[in-house]
Order: structure tokens, then sequence, then C-alpha cells
């Protein structure tokens, strides 16, 4: 099981993980049997990556449908983990433990298996996996490979080649390029350059030494230069071995000059190679070195061309040293003529054929020997322009120009390499196009969910950025409309004009506006309808009649008492037969005596009889005789009830011809008299309470004046006071419910309540201040949110001078802050690369590592030291073996030399030496070789003459 602690450092993310990781380094991330929700598995660029896994244990992990591109996973332990549908684009998985793992529509573009084991893994789905990545890392015929891709030879056992085995193998032996039953003879040795270089340049001014730029091999298959070298050094000793020449001293000081040299090689191959992912720290020494650059291999090679060249120069001098007599020179030349033609025929190479004609340029296969090598450069010419036309295509690197090249060299060197390129090129257009149908398919619907489904399957798509907004967009419109939705729910419970009108305040731009208003407009409508059914039928129901019904039912047909109304009519008409014959009977009763109380006996049985009104008119003519006697008794009795003169006018007004009209006008006289006195007192009292206008005032004047003139307007003005005061108390109470939450929605309520209120005014200089203020934080958050797509200095600088109060002033700060150390980091890193670069020495590229592990250059110093070790391991490989050349003296080993060393050191002396042993004389060259035959040579060099003078090679102890 994981680390229960492991995995919540995980968690975080990973720039939570990789600072986790950059703090304790010495800590083995135990992520054994790892499960985690897909949102928790995305640990790519856009989420904060790349993630740093090197060297963690993730057996059996679930990591499906992971996002783990650019992800460092070097040396991990991922056996039996499930990766299917994951994305490890660019991922490192250098010796990374893979065996029996799942790769199930795993996308591994551009993934490094240099020395990972897929033993038992399944890639047989695998997606954009190459040969090139296949060859480069160990299996064997468990592993499961696409059916585009053989199983490499590499992976088959083998007996003689055990250096291609898996690390776990028992035996590091190698078995030796110079096997005992090959003679030198059989090699194929380059000509010697016979230039005037300069040491270590090229005639074109380049160095001998390969471009150390980091990717200037990536193509290349990884070389173990470690098991090489030794190789190469053992041949090299074996050379040494079959040349007899004597040395003039007994020391072994050039033996051990390349033995040094061959251990400083080996060494240096085996110095660990830091990847310095943010860490100060080095790596786990497990990580081996990156040994498919093409400085190792071409050392490499160097080497071994040095070894073959100074072996094949020390056998042709062997040639001579057994010659018997001067008698036999000729046939013994015709016959090695005839081997050196057969060895150059076995390769028929140019090098081995310019051999040939260099060692006999009268031989009998001369002409041959010049037509071979006329081919040859025809062949190397084809060969060149179709370099030429690699180099074409590859500077556009466009398909058009790499099928342009498979057109015109269908057989040439790079046709896999074309035919690669433009699978590639193929592959990136087909993520396109999927990338590009996905986001069609997204936008057909432009849905929350079709547009997740874009994210979660095209995590570095382009529209990535544009499906985020669109998510941003459809959730705050959701957000808007939940919203509406509840206020529409709220106003619709009750259905009511003010509970409408409240989600039209709030709601202005709501889905529901139009249908909210209806309802209003509706609800208006019918309480209109209502009010005039119900003063319709008030009307028809004064008088109940059949006209009177029938009006109400003419203008109101769908009116509420519609049925009533006709319930009345048919009533009515029932009894109407009946009450006319009653009626006649009654009338003939009441007319006999014309009194009052036999025409109201006949209204009391006959309410609805034709003579009624006639009855009434006669009662009322009665009544009305009556009631004008009573009426003058009564008036006259009123008016000197009171005895004022109102009084008395209103008898006078109403009873002109009453008996007690004389009377009336006496006493209005003498009235008259005391209201002029009255009239001046009322005056002088209503200038008083008029001046004030205050309502102590005004009841002032009608306790004084209660039957004053200015009476009703007092009370008038009083009501009216009131009135006000009332008025401003409920407004005063609005306005303070307003001002407690102090909102644009309570300000509206407060105005929709009090349109004519005191604080009106205020209200909309506060709802004006709440909306400016609104505009101003969107417009902070809008500029802030421009500033954080750019996060550069001048677009925070830009917001903090637009907005020097806003929201995200601290942030925007912060945020400048952040950006000034990095570039002061940055410009110290330039600075201490400058001098590092100017120097260019060791030390200088050291101290640069040492102050600044993670520079933007540490990669580029940590190559160029690694040059620098070469090019000086280099020279002493070259001065070890111009030693040896020189203890020799013999012309076979200066010649070896020049052709191992073309650009050497010491080319001119080895030059000079070759021309002073031309020149010697046949005495001389005898003395040599007796010389040689007294002291056979030791396992390097010359040594006393010894019973076992040929023992077999034993390497330098620690090299074994």
């Amino acid at each position: 099981m994981a680390n229960s602690q492991h995995v919540l450092q995980l968690k975080k993310g990973p720039e939570g993980w990789n600072a986790w990781r950059r703090e304790h380094p010495e800590i083995v991330p135990d992520l054994n049997a790892l499960s985690l929700d897909l949102s928790e598995k995305q640990w790519g660029p856009t989420n904060g990556g790349p993630i740093e896994l090197s060297g963690a244990e993730l057996h059996n992990a679930q990591l499906i449908d992971a996002t783990l591109t650019f992800a460092n996973l070097y040396g991990a332990d991922l056996s039996k983990a499930n990766l299917s549908n994951a994305r490890l684009n660019a991922a490192n998985l250098c010796q990374a433990n893979l065996q029996g793992t799942c790769f199930e529509h795993t996308d591994l573009e551009h993934v490094r298996l240099e020395g990972a084991h897929l033993h038992g893994a399944d890639l047989s789905a695998a997606l954009n996996l190459t040969s090139r990545q296949v060859q480069q890392a160990y299996g064997d015929e468990t592993t499961a490979l696409p059916a585009t891709i053989e199983l490499p030879d590499s992976w088959l056992p083998s007996a003689n080649d055990e250096s291609l085995a898996p690390p776990d193998a028992t035996s590091h032996d190698i078995a030796s390029p110079f096997p005992d039953s090959a003679s030198s003879e059989e090699l194929d040795v380059p000509p010697a350059d016979t230039g005037e270089e300069e040491p270590e340049t090229y005639p074109d001014g380049t160095s001998p030494l390969p471009d150390s730029h980091p990717n200037s091999a990536a193509d290349e298959p990884p070389v173990d230069v470690q098991e090489e070298t030794r190789a190469v050094y053992k041949g090299l000793v074996k050379a040494f071995e079959s040349n007899p020449v004597p040395s003039e001293h007994g020391d072994d000081k050039t033996t051990n000059s390349i033995d040094e040299a061959y251990q400083s090689l080996t060494q240096q191959d085996n110095r660990p190679v830091f990847d310095g992912l943010g860490s100060d720290k080095p790596q786990p020494e497990s990580k081996p070195p990156q040994r498919n650059g093409p400085l190792y291999k071409a050392l490499s090679a160097y080497i071994a061309m040095c070894a073959i060249l100074v072996g094949v120069g020390f056998w042709a001098h062997d040639l001579t040293k057994t010659s018997p007599s001067a008698q036999t020179m000729t046939e013994t030349e015709q016959r090695a003529d005839d081997t050196a033609w057969a060895t150059a025929d076995k390769t028929a190479s140019k090098p081995a054929l310019r051999t040939y004609l260099n060692r006999y340029p009268e031989g009998q296969h001369v002409a041959e020997a010049h037509q071979r090598i006329a081919a040859l450069g025809a062949e190397e010419a084809k060969q060149r322009a179709d370099d030429t036309a690699w180099t074409a295509a590859g500077k556009t690197a466009a398909k058009p120009a790499l099928r342009t090249y498979l057109d015109r060299y269908p057989e040439g060197r790079h046709v896999d390499a074309a035919r690669q390129r433009i699978a590639a090129l193929e592959a990136e257009e087909t993520k396109q196009r999927a990338d590009d149908t996905a986001w069609a398919e997204a936008g057909k619907t432009a849905t929350k969910p079709a547009l997740r489904i874009y994210l979660d399957y095209q995590t570095e798509g382009r529209h990535v950025a544009k499906a985020r907004q669109r998510i941003a967009a459809l959730e705050a419109e959701e957000t808007k409309q939940r919203a509406d939705d509840t206020a529409w729910a709220e106003a619709d419970k009750t259905a009511t004009k003010p509970a409408l009108r409240i989600y039209l305040d709030y709601q202005r731009e709501g889905r529901h506006v139009a249908e909210a208003r209806q309802r209003i407009a509706a609800l208006e409508a019918e309480e209109t309808k209502q009010r005039a059914d119900d003063r319709a039928w008030a009307e028809a129901g004064k008088t109940a009649t059949k006209p009177a019904l029938r009006t109400y039912l003419d203008r109101q047909p769908e009116g509420r008492h519609v049925a009533e109304a006709r319930q009345r009519i048919v009533a009515l008409e029932t009894e109407g037969a009946k009450l006319r014959a009653d009626d006649t009977a009654a009338w003939g009763e009441a007319d006999k005596t014309a009194t009052k109380p036999a025409l109201r006996i006949y209204l009391d049985h006959q309410p609805q009889g034709r003579h009624v009104a006639e009855a009434r008119q006669r009662i009322a003519a009665l009544e009305a005789e009556e009631t004008k006697q009573r009426a003058d008794d009564t008036a006259w009795a009123d008016a000197g009830k009171t005895a004022t003169k109102p009084a008395l006018r209103t008898y006078l007004d109403r009873q002109p011809e009453g008996r007690h009209v004389a009377e009336a006008r006496q006493r209005i006289a003498a009235f008259e008299a005391t209201e002029a006195k009255l009239r001046a007192d009322d005056t002088a009292a209503w200038g008083e309470a008029d001046k004030t206008a205050t309502k102590p005032a005004l009841r002032i004047y009608l306790d004084h004046q209660p039957e004053g003139r200015h009476v009703a307007e007092a009370r008038q003005r009083i009501a009216a006071l009131e009135a006000e005061e009332t008025k401003q108390r409920a407004d005063d109470t609005a306005w303070a419910q307003a001002g407690k939450t102090a909102t644009k929605p309570a300000l509206r309520i407060y105005l929709d309540h009090q349109p004519q209120g005191r604080h009106v005014a205020e209200a909309h200089q506060r709802i004006a201040a709440l909306e400016a203020e609104e505009t101003k934080q969107r417009a902070d958050d809008t500029a802030w949110a421009e500033a954080g797509k750019a996060a550069t200095k001048p677009a925070l600088r830009t917001y903090l001078d637009r907005h020097p109060e806003g929201r995200h002033v601290t942030a925007a700060r912060q945020r400048i802050a952040a950006l000034k150390a990095e570039e002061a980091k940055q410009r110290a890193d330039n600075t201490a690369w400058a001098e590092a670069d100017k120097a260019a020495t060791k030390p200088a590229l050291q101290s640069y590592l040492d102050q600044h592990p993670d520079g933007r250059h540490a990669d580029e110093v940590r190559q160029r030291i690694a040059a620098l070790g070469a090019a000086e391991t280099k020279r002493r490989f070259d001065d070890a073996v111009w030693r040896k050349a020189k203890q020799l003296g013999t012309h076979a080993a200066y010649e070896a030399y020049l052709r191992a060393f073309p650009n050497g050191r010491h080319i001119v002396n080895a030059r000079n030496a070759v021309q002073q042993l031309k020149n010697a004389t046949g005495p001389e060259r005898e003395k040599r070789r007796s010389a040689a035959k007294r002291f056979p040579p030791g396992p390097l060099g010359p040594t006393e003459p010894s019973s076992t003078p040929d023992r077999p090679f034993d390497p330098p102890a620690g090299n074994r």
C-alpha cells in the first residue's frame, strides 16, 4: 500500500509535490498500488506540471487516464502498473522498471525509454510508439509490441553478445573485437592523411571533437561507451604485443600512460549525469550517463580506429621481420601482394584499397584497385547527393519536401528517417484534426458536459482556453437563471400583483419578465372588470326590476351575477299575471275613499301594482299638505329653540307663507345687530390663528369661535396638517427601513412606495452611488483580469495606475515583486553565465554550476565540462600512443600513429621520423630486426627474453 503521507502530498498537485521533493530529496516516494480520482491524476503543464516522480515506487499503481506529459519518471518502479489511456507525451522513463506494465492506448509520443525494462509489458495497443524507442530499451520475447514494430534482435538470446543482455545479467565480460583466430589483415584500415593541419584542428577550422550540443544526437541509438572502450583497449594492447621491436629502456612508463588514459576514459564514462530538476542536490547516483550522445560515440569510435590502425601498422612491420634471406624477397613480396589484395578484396572499401595501393604501388592488382576506388567514389558522390537532398529536405521538415526526397532517392540512406518524419507529421496532423473534430462536436451543443468532455480528452488542444471561457459563461448564466427561477417561484406562489412587482424589481432582465407583466396586466384587467360588474349589479339591485336586470345582462354578459339576474327575471315574469289581477281589485277599494290609510293598504298589498305610482302621488300630496303644516310648526319650533338668525332665515326660506313669518323677521333684525359685533371679533381671532397656521393656533380659534366664519377652513387646515404629519411619519419609517440595508433593491422599494417622500432625492443619490461603485468594481475586476492574462510588469503597473484603490492592488504589487525577483535572478544567472562563457574553463563553468545549479544554462555547462574532460582525455591518449610509437621507433609504428591521429599533436614529428626511417640504410634496418628477435615484447612493450613471450592479455586492475 502507498504511504498515506506521500499520497497526501501528491494530492496537492504538481507544484506542491515538486516543492516537497525539493525539500526532501532523500525520501523515496512510496506510491505502490496508488489509486486516485481522475481529477487528482492531472499532472501535465496545464495543471502546474510537469511532475517530478524520478525514483518513485509506483508498483501496481492505477494510473488510468492520467496526464503525465513531460513528467520525470527516471528510474521509477512502475512494474505491473496500469497506464491505460494515459498521456505520457515527452515523459522521461529512462531506466524505469516497466515489467508487466499495461500501456493500452497510452500516448508514448517522444517518450524516452533508454535503459527501461519492458519485460512482460503490454505495448500492443500503445499509441505513437516507434521502433527507435523500443531499441533503446531492454526487453525479451515476453514483451508485447504493436504489430508494426518487430522485436529487436538485441532482445533475442545470444551467447556471443552479452553486452546487450538486461542489466540484471550476472556476467559483464565482453568479447574482444580482436579474436585470436583473426589476423590484423582482415581489418579495414583507412589511409593516412598527409596534410599539414595544426594540432587538434580540421582544415576548415572546426574542432575534431564532435558537437556537444544536447540535441545533436537525439535520434541516435545508445552506445555502451565503457564496454566499447574496454574492447578497444584490449585490441590496442594485442596490437602492441605483435610488434617485437625492443625499447632502449626497460621501464614501462608508456604502457602506464596508455593505462592511465584508459582509466580516465572509463572513469569519465562512469560519472553520474544529474538532471537538475529544480533541486540544488544531485539525483540518485544510480542514474546512468547519457551514452547516446555524439561526444561519447565519436570518442569510442575514435579510440577504436586508433587501435585498429596501430595494430595493422605493426602487422605490416611484422611481415618483414621473418624474411629468411634477401634471395627470397621477390616471392615473399608476391605472396604479400596477393594476401594484401585478398584482404582489400574482402572488404572492398576505399580505405582498404588505398592501403593496398600505398603498400604495393606497383602490384599486380593496381589497375583493378583504381577502378574499384573510382566506382566507390561514384557511390560516395551518390551518397553525398543523397545527403545534400536530405539536408535540404530537413531544413523545412515539411511533408512535400520529405516526399520529394523519397521520390528522388527511393533507396537513399535516409529513407527510414524520412518516412518516420512523415509519419510523425501525419500523426501531428491527425492529432490536430482530432482536436478540431472534438471541438466541433463540443460546439454543436455548446453545453457544459460537451465542453468538459473536450477538456478531458484534449487537455493540450488549441481550443482549451476558449472551452474554459465558454464553461465559465455557461456557469454564470446558470447561476443567473437559478436566481431568476427562485425569484419567479416565490412570485408564482401567491401570484399577486405585489409579489409580481417585487420579481420585476429584482429581476429586470429575467426570463419571466414578460410573463410577470402579462399576469399583472391580466390581474388589473380582471380587477377592473370585476369592479364594473359589481357596480352594474348594484345598480340593477337598487330597483330589482326586469328592465334593470336586463340592462345588467346586456352590459355584463359574462359577469359574476348573470345567473342570479336571469333567475330574478323569470320570477318576475311568473308573478306578473297574478299581480295584475289583484292590483285592479285593490286599486278599486283604495280609490273609493282616497285616504292615506286606504292608499297605504293598496301599496302594502300591491307593491308592484300598476297604480303604485298614482297611489304614492296621492299619498304624497296628502302628506305634503300635512307635512307643510307640521313643517311650519316644526320649523318655527326649531327656530325658536335656537333663536338664531340662520334658524330664522331657514324658517323664512322654508315657510315663506307660514304663520310665523312676521315674528321671524323681527327677530332676524335683532340678530343682525348682534352679528356685526361678532364678525369683528371673529375676524380678529382668525387673523391671530392664520399668522402661524399651526394646529395649536387653529384649535384655539375653534375653541373661542365655534361659530366663526373660518371654522370649516380651520378644521380643513388641521386635517391637512395631521395628514401631512402622518405622511411624514410613514415616509420616515420607510426611509429607516431602506437605510437598514442601504441596498439598491431596498432604496427602489422606498421610491416605489414614497414617490413624493422627503428622502427621494437622497435615495436617488444613494442608488447612483451604489451603481457607480458597482461599475467601478466591474471595471476593476475587468482590468485585473486583463492584467492577469498578460502577467507582466507593464500590465500590472497599468492596473495599479488606473485603479490605485482597486481590490486587487495588494495582489498586483505582490506579483510585480515576484516578477522583479525572477528578473533579478535571471540577470544574475545571465551575468554568471557570461563570465563562465568568457573564461570557458572547467573551474569557471563549475563555479557557475555551484552558484546556479538550476540556471537556464546548467545543462549546457555540464555538457561543456564533459566536452573539456573528453578533450583532455583525448590529448592524454594521443600523447601515450605517441610515446609508445617513439619507443618502438619503427616505420610501421609511426605510420600507425599517423593513421590513428591524422590531426594529432605530434603529427609533424611522426612524419619526420617516417622520413628518417625511409632514408636509413639497409644495415640499420637489419640491426633493428635482429634486436627485435633478441627481445620479444611483453604484454604492453618490449621486455627481456622470456620463456613465455605471448602471455594472455590481462586488463589493468579495476577494469576486469
